[in-house]
């Protein structure tokens, strides 16, 4: 199980980091289930803001069913839009899943 915990928080650093770069292809090769609404919505948030630092926790992570780990994190964004920077807290969980190319997020929620 190391094994698989260092891979799917390499998958949860690569997330923190398309955010951070607002780069949709990045988010994409780590979720690649992304629905077109998903994808307008991700773009619009990206134009929105000027920079974006988050930082993650993992705090809670099990089993959501066979193959399908559960993380439950904690993030704080640190956003730059309009000449403002405002922080905010949340918590999200991610179902992730192994395929043949590695671990890739299924579902992201709060």
């Amino acid at each position: 199980m190391e094994d698989d915990e260092a891979a799917i928080r390499r998958v949860v650093a690569t997330y923190q980091r398309a955010i951070e770069n607002k780069d949709l292809a990045l988010f994409r090769s780590v979720k690649p289930n992304l629905s077109r609404e998903e994808e307008r919505r991700i773009e619009e948030g990206f134009r929105a803001v000027t920079s974006q630092q988050v930082s993650i926790t993992v705090f809670v992570h099990r089993a959501a069913g066979p193959g399908r780990p559960r993380w439950r994190l904690r993030r704080r964004d640190t956003i730059e839009a309009r000449g403002q920077r405002h922080a905010t807290e949340s918590q999200q969980t991610m179902t992730l899943a192994r395929t043949n190319g590695g671990w890739v997020i299924l579902e992201i929620g709060r």
